[in-house]
């Protein structure tokens, strides 16, 4: 046979040619046995490239599809989320709702206020010298006006970690008329008039009011100053302020579980306007859409059981109680005496003086519970009080209202359109009364103030900002401001702070008085540091012990400082004046 490809000549039986390779009939037809349909399934030829093709597309298929169920599940658990947050007010019960807006709300804290106070009174050590002259006077004052620009005061202050020494001195036409020399370490404070008296004294800081009573004939409380640091003093106001926050948290959400749920109502509110009294009268001072009311009342019996559980909880709470203890003898608890008297019956807060104040107090919260009956009916159920709460679309509470027959009182949290945070806080007769007592508190980047309108007049206390920072004796450059304004009069002063931009390390404090508009005077302070500490030095070991004086020795003394003034200092002044 021959080659179907090359035509060669082929031996019978040959499967391929010897010439060109080329398979023979008989090779073919090997290969169409019962191996040749496995290759047809899952060969490496033909039939079986279409089959993979085949099943390779069926898995693409599925996969396009996998990840479109997996968007669409996406979506819809997106868009559950945003409904559900849009509308978790509505499934919530108002009592639940209540709670979550308060959880949401920043409440006040003692520890904060206490550490940002700290914080602001906070002065690194300095040492500066401080001159005060008067600037103008009124163009009324005459020559007596002229004659008070003549004066000056200095003040030398230098202050570190460890001991505060001050030396201020009066001076006319440059001349020194009058001096005081002051001095405060942890121990002893000690003072001096180096111009009148000779000799200095000093006290022993925990012996210093019972040597008050001693020299004035008047009872003072006696108060022992604890061997600590200022360190161990501010940590311990920090532990005492942290813990007083717990337990005012533990205690109003005690008050709250006690109120009946049934107490609560919700509903939305479209639009809400808040309106501030800051300026006398009311105005309108920002609008809210989307916001959402919860109203409760506050029944006798309410209350009644309210308090009974915190009293409860309060007379096992031995750590708070010695926490109160502590501060016992500082006049913590006098409201608590006033309430009790009030109501007419004894309570051994007043009666047993020689107890501890641990029992005092566990006694009075024991009869507070006993006699609780006599404060509130726990059978009455006539709302006492009605509570009204606005949040914003955000769940922010913006406005608190809580009304009684006699009084309503209002708080307003917002910010107004030149980027201040507003607190308002109202109180009046009742919510339709116009005339009413306001506290209005403004912060933001620029400064910050406080404004107040009462049946007495009003007033503001402000600062802004000029952004150059602090001083070295902790005194924020810019501009403070004090209103005042009652009956027909007002009153006003202005301090600026600022540096002095032609002399290095110094700045420059200006003090202008006006009365119903119209400047009277000024005075300017140059603040430089100190270079002659000389003036400060005092010797404790030559001071005289004041605990050790009597009446008698302070009235020899007063006597010659007396002397000492009429003939050097109405002298000079007499000498200076041509008299």
């Amino acid at each position: 046979m021959f080659c179907s490809k090359c035509g060669s000549k082929i031996p019978d039986g040959a499967k391929f040619c010897a010439n060109c390779g080329q398979a023979t009939q008989q090779a073919a037809g090997a290969a169409s046995g019962p191996s040749g349909s496995m290759q047809g399934a899952g060969g490496a030829d033909g039939v079986v490239a279409g089959g993979s093709t085949e099943k390779r597309g069926l898995g693409k298929g599925r996969l396009r599809k996998g990840f479109a169920v997996l968007a669409a599940a996406v979506a819809v658990i997106l868009f559950a989320g945003f409904f559900i947050k849009a509308n978790a007010w509505r499934l919530m019960s108002a009592k639940s709702y209540y709670g979550y807006l308060e959880s949401r709300s920043g409440q006040i804290s003692l520890n904060k206020l206490y550490r940002d106070s700290m914080k602001a009174a906070e002065v690194k050590p300095f040492s500066k010298d401080i001159v005060f002259t008067i600037d103008s006077i009124g163009t009324d004052a005459g020559i007596r006006g002229r004659l008070l620009e003549e004066f000056s005061l200095n003040l030398k202050i230098d202050r570190d970690k460890n001991k505060t020494a001050g030396y201020v001195s009066v001076e006319f036409m440059d001349n020194e008329l009058v001096d005081a020399l002051f001095y405060r370490d942890r121990k002893t404070v000690g003072f001096g008039i180096p111009l009148l008296y000779d000799d200095y004294f000093r006290c022993d800081i925990d012996k210093l009011f019972t040597t008050i009573s001693k020299l004035t004939g008047n009872d003072m409380p006696e108060i022992t100053v604890a061997d600590k640091s200022p360190e161990q003093y501010r940590k311990e106001m920090d532990k005492d302020t942290r813990l007083l926050d717990e337990r005012l948290a533990k205690y109003l959400k005690t008050l709250m579980n006690s109120i009946p749920g049934s107490n609560f109502s919700k509903k939305s509110e479209d639009d809400v306007t808040i309106y501030t009294w800051a300026g006398g009268r009311r105005k309108k001072a920002a609008e809210f859409k989307n916001c959402r009311t919860v109203r409760f009342t506050v029944a006798e019996k309410d209350l009644y059981v309210a308090f009974d559980r915190v009293l409860s909880d309060l007379e096992k709470d031995d750590e708070f109680i010695g926490l109160l203890a502590k501060y016992y003898d500082a006049g913590q608890l006098l409201s608590i005496g006033r309430y009790r008297n009030y109501y007419g019956y004894e309570s051994s807060l007043f009666g047993n003086d020689e107890n501890d104040p641990e029992s005092v107090i566990k006694n009075w919260i024991t009869e507070t519970r006993e006699n609780l009956g006599d404060i509130f009916d726990p059978e009455d159920d006539y709302p006492l009080m009605e509570v009204k709460v606005i949040a914003d679309s955000k769940d922010n509470i913006i406005f608190r209202q809580i009304i009684t027959d006699y009084s309503f009182v209002s708080l307003a949290t917002y910010s107004n359109p030149e980027g201040f945070r507003i607190t308002e806080l109202n109180a009046a007769g009742d919510e339709y009364d116009e005339e009413r007592t306001a506290i209005y508190l403004y912060s933001g980047r620029k400064g910050k103030g406080a404004m107040w309108h009462t049946d007495f007049g009003t007033g503001e206390i402000s600062f802004m900002s000029s952004g150059e920072g602090k001083s070295d004796i902790g005194m924020e450059y810019g501009m403070y401001k004090l209103k005042m304004s009652q009956m027909f009069s007002s009153y006003e002063l202005d301090i600026t702070a600022e540096k002095d931009q032609n002399e290095k390390n110094t700045d420059l404090l200006r003090l202008r008085l006006y009365v119903d508009n119209e400047r009277i005077g000024s005075v300017k302070a140059v603040v430089r540091d100190l270079k002659d500490k000389s003036k400060l030095t005092f010797n404790k070991n030559k001071a005289k012990d004041i605990s050790e004086l009597d009446q008698y020795d302070l009235m020899d003394i007063g006597e010659s400082i007396m002397e000492n003034f009429e003939a050097g200092v109405a002298g000079r002044m007499g000498s200076f004046l041509g008299w």
